[in-house]
């Protein structure tokens, strides 16, 4: 850990050691991804920052494949086109950035050294993934008025008794506070 050279990054190195300890008992992080599968790991690291007064914590969500390695460090395949295509392309480190807002906020105590408020965390391929999804949208929202909707088959019925609305809007209030968190209850309501 420590800054960038240019001193306007902060840099986190983590490795993976497939035989450590603590990942013996996770046989899916240690067996070979099989072909067409897909593997998502989420790391999670949370960096305590002077001047803010809880730890932020920083999420990276990436597509993997666990491959063996032979002796030589070199990646084994049963599919000969892989074995070709890793001899060219190198295993790189993932790298992200973040984006923080901050919002400087009044000390009630003077000693407290609590004078910032994030406001916005987003990693850079979150950010580039909303944009995205805004453009389609409203790609999509433009081709809707091209053709009416096809209505489904199957009854539908719109009865719902009053402690089951009351628990839905319990659940919503809930959920508007903190759409990060899946509050208590939902799954139920489903």
């Amino acid at each position: 850990m420590g800054k960038s050279e240019d001193g306007r990054y902060y840099m986190v190195r983590g490795n993976w050691e497939p035989l450590a300890r603590g990942f013996k008992e996770l046989t899916h992080l240690n067996e070979e991804t099989p072909k067409g599968a897909r593997v998502f790991l989420t790391i999670a690291l949370d960096l305590v920052i002077s001047g803010i007064h809880e730890p932020v914590r920083f999420l990276i969500e990436a597509k993997a494949r666990v491959c063996v390695a032979n002796s030589k460090g070199d990646i084994l395949s049963q599919d000969i086109s892989d074995t070709i295509w890793s001899s060219f392309k190198k295993l790189s480190p993932f790298t992200e950035e973040f984006d923080m807002i901050l919002k400087e906020v009044s000390s009630k105590n003077v000693s407290q050294d609590d004078t910032y408020e994030v406001i916005l965390l987003e990693s850079q391929s979150e950010a580039e993934r909303r944009a995205k999804l805004r453009q389609t949208a409203a790609a999509a929202a433009e081709d809707d008025d091209d053709e009416p909707m096809v209505s489904g088959f199957g009854h539908v019925s719109k009865e719902c008794d009053e402690e089951v609305l009351g628990n839905w809007s319990d659940i919503l209030s809930k959920w508007r506070k903190n759409y990060a968190e899946r509050p208590r209850g939902l799954q139920s309501l489903v």
